[in-house]
């Protein structure tokens, strides 16, 4: 079992290195994706200024985003992951 929570961890610490080197990457190319949009993009609630400070790029209200992950956690545990 512990074997398999390492390779998970693992995993996870890969994951979140590639995703800040690529958010890293696109600030450095002035990429258009890493300006946090002032309205979320799923509900049209306005994002919050602290927030779009703090999660660059950042395109979901908390609401949104949480419900997405809500989902994905659910994907992810129906699969067996």
């Amino acid at each position: 079992m512990a074997d398999e929570i390492d390779r998970a961890q693992a995993l996870e610490a890969d994951q979140r290195a590639d995703a800040i080197a690529e958010v890293r990457g696109r600030q450095v190319a002035g990429d258009w994706r890493v300006v946090s949009a002032e309205r979320c993009v799923e509900c049209d609630d306005v994002i919050p200024e602290a927030r779009r400070r703090l999660v660059v790029g950042v395109q979901l209200c908390a609401a949104c985003q949480g419900e997405r992950e809500r989902v994905a956690l659910i994907e992810r545990r129906t699969r067996g992951w």
